[in-house]
């Protein structure tokens, strides 16, 4: 019983050492995108606001302490989308403000 409670204990961490990780590198890009004009005023807020969504997303899926697969997938899914969207919106041809 204690190994099954250790593993699950790792499988967060890293868990969240990655998500956290990927939340920085995907920050950094927002920001290097409105330093370099690469990124609209607009074009900013609305990945910044899709970034609190899928915050609050995996705030939720931990509340009961227990993330499932699917949600763990739901989760890789939206963080997925966020960086094609910041990758979409720095090489579109959208006029810089």
């Amino acid at each position: 019983m204690m190994s099954v409670l250790i593993v699950s204990v790792l499988v967060m961490s890293d868990f969240a050492s990655a998500r956290k990780s990927r939340e920085r590198r995907q920050n950094q890009r927002i920001r290097q995108g409105i330093a370099s004009k690469q990124l609209t005023k607009s074009e900013a807020k609305e990945l910044r606001q899709n970034r609190k969504e899928i915050h609050e997303h995996g705030k939720e899926m931990r509340a009961d302490g227990v993330v499932s697969k699917e949600e763990r997938q739901k989760h890789r899914e939206m963080r997925n989308e966020q960086s094609k969207e910041i990758h979409e919106l720095k090489h579109n041809e959208e006029k810089r403000e």
